[in-house]
């Protein structure tokens, strides 16, 4: 049974972006995200940056740039982490969304794919998105979403 996580062969999986928030991080974010890409090339990531304005967000915006599926949010100040993520969560189209903190790193492949066949055998999943909805800014600055390409 194909089960609607996965892709055509049942071997990548899809329908789910990784999130991660950064404050001034630099070398925690740039380890996170190195792990999540080279243990998860094509699963999409969006790195919320709030309001760092150092070198760390230099670089999220260097990987956005660089990276097709890589996305960044550039708050104008910094929200807190809570907001930060459900600022990423409102933003994103995908049906299912696997936070991580900056500090974090994925060792090894293999996790995405058990909870993402877990969840969709549960006859009932906590929260799952059906329709993405429209980003909101969480005060008067409006939310700069950048997009590779």
């Amino acid at each position: 049974m194909q089960s609607t996580a996965f892709d055509q062969d049942g071997s990548k999986p899809m329908n789910v972006t990784f999130i991660t928030v950064n404050y001034k991080t630099l070398d925690f974010i740039r380890r996170c995200v190195t792990s999540l890409l080279s243990n998860y090339p094509s699963v999409p990531v969006l790195i919320i940056d709030n309001g760092s304005f150092d070198e760390s967000t230099e670089y999220i915006q260097e990987v956005a740039n660089q990276i097709e599926n890589v996305n960044c949010i550039l708050n104008k100040k910094n929200h807190h982490h809570g907001p930060a993520l459900d600022q990423g969560i409102r933003t994103c189209a995908t049906p299912y969304i696997f936070t991580l903190d900056s500090d974090c790193e994925i060792l090894k492949p293999g996790f995405l794919e058990a909870m993402l066949t877990k969840a969709a055998k549960a006859k009932r999943i906590p929260y799952q998105r059906h329709a993405a909805p429209t980003a909101t800014p969480t005060d008067a600055n409006p939310i700069q979403l950048t997009r590779a390409g």
